[in-house]
């Protein structure tokens, strides 16, 4: 097979099943304007699509972090996120900071926008030994989303050669348009439009739902960057500034529930009660969401159980394993 038509066939090797599966799920509540969870019929491969291009707005603000700091040419820093869910069923994403390098390179035969987005197993993260905060490996990332789609557009603005570039990726990223390069002195940006093909992932529309499920994730992202980069939904303006105020969205505010924040280089950590006797954690690495937890997770949570069950026997004389402690527990942990 090509390999495009084989991640169109096998797509769970690439991004997991494109079948609807009944899972339940944290999805953002616009009536409650809370962070719920719920039971709904969601397809991993749609998620999964939609996650990596809204990861790349963040990824990209950390990018821009490492490379002004040793660079002396003049960058832009990320400052501005924005999702848009469109009448159309199109999900567009947007950030500020640098473009994408406008500028033909003869030896790939394209421009580098086309490269990174329109071919497979092409990006800058092959380096296993460089340190970066941010997540991709792999080469596939947002291609995986244009592959999915019957749609794709990019637009980028390029500072340094102060040029705007659009290309249309169209029919599962087969057919493409020549890219449009004009001059263009506005400060860079770039902006990705998605059209997801639904047919490939059993669904029809962007219902409710999944509309909730999405904002759930923009949340996460205001949740986890600093205050110096606003996240916009649908142009609204997402205020949460700080992790803990995320929390606050599942928890509700200090006065209602109690709660412990912790912050230190690489980490920020909530711990409170769990609702039902079975330990319940919320947590990310570099702004991807760790829904099953991980080792980031029990490096925190195993220190509270021990440390907690060490205080009770000193303090109280109370003998409690830690394993119950930490069936009581509920964290949230921001980890880089």
């Amino acid at each position: 097979m090509e390999h495009c038509e084989h991640i169109l066939l096998k797509p769970d090797t690439y991004l997991g099943s494109a079948e609807p599966e009944l899972t339940n799920i944290h999805v953002y509540d616009n009536d409650s304007l809370k962070i719920t969870s719920r039971e709904l019929q969601l397809t991993p491969g749609f998620y999964k699509c939609f996650d990596e291009l809204l990861v790349n707005a963040h990824d990209h603000k950390k990018r821009m972090e490492k490379i002004s700091a040793s660079s002396k040419d003049k960058h832009y820093m990320v400052s501005t996120i924005k999702v848009t869910i469109n009448d159309d069923n199109s999900i567009s994403f947007f950030n500020d900071g640098d473009g994408i390098l406008v500028e033909y390179m003869e030896e790939h035969g394209m421009y580098p926008p086309t490269l990174i987005f329109g071919s497979l197993l092409s990006g800058t993260n092959f380096d296993d030994n460089e340190q970066r905060e941010w997540g991709g490996r792999n080469g596939y990332g947002a291609k995986l989303a244009n592959i999915f789609s019957t749609k794709f557009i990019v637009e980028t603005v390029c500072h340094f050669n102060k040029k705007k570039f659009l290309q249309i990726f169209t029919n599962n990223m087969k057919d493409k348009t020549e890219p449009e390069i004009t001059k263009c002195l506005q400060k860079p940006y770039t902006k990705i439009t998605w059209y997801p093909d639904f047919t490939r992932f059993n669904m029809n529309m962007l219902n409710d739902d999944i509309k909730a499920l999405m904002s759930k994730r923009v949340y996460d992202i205001a949740g986890v960057t600093d205050k110096t980069t606003q996240i916009y939904l649908n142009d609204k303006l997402v205020e949460v500034k700080t992790f803990e105020k995320y929390v606050d969205l599942y928890i509700g505010s200090n006065d209602t529930c109690s709660r412990v924040f912790e912050e230190g280089p690489g980490w920020q950590i909530v711990a409170t009660c769990s609702d039902d006797d079975i330990f319940q954690q919320v947590s990310f690495v570099n702004g991807i969401s760790t829904a099953r937890g991980g080792t980031h997770v029990d490096y925190i949570s195993d220190q509270i159980k021990t440390k907690l069950a060490d205080l009770l026997k000193k303090k109280k004389k109370i003998d409690i394993k830690p394993q119950i402690i930490k069936n009581q527990l509920k964290v949230f942990v921001n980890a880089s």
